[in-house]
Parts: C-alpha cells; sequence; structure tokens
C-alpha cells in the first residue's frame, strides 16, 4: 500500500492542519506518522518499503491516501528527495501549502529554535544570515519548480494558508477535488485553528541530555517551568529585512504570478530605504 498523494510542504505554513482537515474525509486515509520523511531524510529510506508501506496498513479501501512530510521541499538540505518521489511515486498528487515568505521565515526561525535544530540561542536576524534553510524554505517557486521537471502540473494543487484561513470549507473542496473524492464534505470545525503552539517556550541547555529528558517528564509542572524560557520575538532589523526581501521576492512574484494571485498578494512593505524591488511592488510602499 502506497500513497496516490503528498503533502510537501512548505515548512511552517500549516502541513500539520492541513494533514488533519483531510484526514477527517471518510474517503481519505493519512499516514499513522504525520512526517515519515521517508523519501528525503537517508536513514529513514533505508528502513526500506515494508516500513514505509506499514504505515498505510488499513487504508486500502480509502479513494486516497496521503502523507505530509514538509522536508520534501528542503531541496537544498535533501537533494534526493525530489529524484527519489518522481522514481517511486510517479503517478502521485502533489499538494503543496504557502504562506508569505517572511511571516513564513518568523515561524520557521521560532520552530528551529523550539526543536534544538540550531542549537544555538541567535536572534533572529542573526539565525536568517547563518542558516540558509530559513531562507530557502521560502523560496516556493524554487521548490515547486524542482517538482514541475517530473510532475505535469494538473497533478501538482498550491494552496495558500492566507485562503485556507479565509475561507476554508471553499480551500478543501478543490483540495478534495484535486484527490478525486467527493468535494461536498464538510469537514467539521474546519475554521478552528490547529497546530498553535501554547507557549513559545524552550529548555534550557540541560534538557539536551537523554537522561534529563527523562526526568523532566517525570517533574512536576513547578519544576518543568523553572526549567524553560521563552522564545524572543521575531523583529526584523532594517538590513536584514531587506536582505531577506531581495533574496525572495523576484521567486515570489514567479510563484504569485503563475499560480493565480496578484503581486500584491504578499505585502511586503514597509519597504526598507534604498531597497530595489519591481514596480508591481514599489507601488504604494513606504
Amino acid at each position: 500500500m502506497r500513497p496516490t498523494f503528498l503533502i510537501v510542504g512548505a515548512a511552517k505554513c500549516g502541513t500539520t492542519s492541513l494533514f488533519e482537515l483531510l484526514s477527517a474525509h471518510p474517503e481519505i486515509g493519512m499516514s499513522t506518522i504525520k512526517e515519515p520523511n521517508f523519501f528525503s531524510r537517508d536513514p529513514v529510506f533505508q528502513r526500506g518499503w515494508e516500513w514505509y508501506e506499514s504505515l498505510f496498513a488499513g487504508r486500502e479501501a480509502k479513494l486516497a491516501v496521503g502523507e505530509a512530510s514538509h522536508t520534501y521541499t528542503k531541496i537544498g538540505i535533501y537533494p534526493h528527495a525530489v529524484a527519489r518521489i518522481a522514481e517511486h511515486l510517479p503517478e502521485a498528487r502533489l499538494l503543496y501549502i504557502v504562506r508569505h515568505p517572511l511571516v513564513r521565515m518568523e515561524s520557521g526561525w521560532a520552530q528551529q529554535v523550539y526543536g534544538r535544530v540550531t542549537r544555538l540561542r541567535q536572534d533572529f536576524n542573526t539565525s536568517l544570515r547563518t542558516v540558509p534553510s530559513i531562507v530557502e524554505s521560502s523560496l516556493y517557486w524554487k521548490q515547486i519548480s524542482a517538482y514541475r521537471t517530473h510532475y505535469p502540473d494538473e497533478r501538482i494543487h498550491t494552496l495558500f494558508l492566507e485562503d485556507l484561513k479565509r475561507d476554508p470549507h471553499g480551500e478543501l473542496a478543490r483540495c478534495f477535488a484535486f484527490l478525486g473524492v467527493n468535494p461536498d464534505f464538510r469537514v467539521p470545525g474546519a475554521e478552528r485553528p490547529r497546530n498553535a503552539r501554547a507557549g513559545r517556550t524552550i529548555d534550557e541547555p540541560l534538557g539536551d541530555s537523554l537522561w534529563f529528558s527523562v526526568l523532566r517528564r517525570l517533574a512536576p509542572r513547578s519544576v518543568k517551568s523553572a526549567i524553560r524560557y521563552e522564545i524572543p520575538p521575531a523583529v526584523w532589523d532594517e538590513d536584514t529585512r531587506r536582505w531577506a526581501i531581495e533574496r525572495v521576492v523576484d521567486d515570489s512574484l514567479q510563484f504569485l504570478r503563475f499560480y493565480g494571485k496578484p503581486p500584491d498578494f504578499w505585502d511586503f512593505r514597509p519597504v526598507p530605504t534604498g531597497t530595489r524591488l519591481p514596480p508591481e511592488i514599489e507601488v504604494g510602499s513606504s
């Protein structure tokens, strides 16, 4: 049993919400693990097909079966993912959900700090310049273009988190139609926010050790709170915002144009002094 579709990203753009919303449809079966990362991470891929197919056991009667791994659109880190997917799932359908690229960077930074991927408590602006994946994951046109060399456009469905929040039932109906299931099914509570982190906190350095992690799980709440600290907000400085805009704006405009959005769908204002942007973005900038 192999999936008929994949949610390939982008990171911090609502992949978990989309996974949960699609899983509510009676004709769709999702993997038992939300993010198998099978095609991207070599150690996982080496577990083999028996392990991967076990994630879809019991879904044989479903019309559409899928999984969601945002690492599939991190081609700079996982360069083999696209080729593996195209080779082993040539008939698959692909869902790609995106959001404002700068907002995605903010959320991506918070997630990487929270998950201790960087293992450095760098401020937001320093991290953007030193952790390439934070910016690269916002290069949506670059990421999806890698798939377009293997898959026809009719088997790639792109949606925007902003639209999903505004009209969840309409966006889900389009997803359902794309996947070949009943588009009239309405997901109960689709308007409810999902995957909202209760508290923006992170373990103190001691939390990186295995023995300490075990002890912390057994500790009372009062002790747990004493060994965590709040993640600081992502606050842009002018130079870094200009630097980030310059790296994503051409990619963003291509992506928006191809998928039928106006060039100002994502507002890059206020544009920092000295930033040279295309005319369609400069209009009304401050």
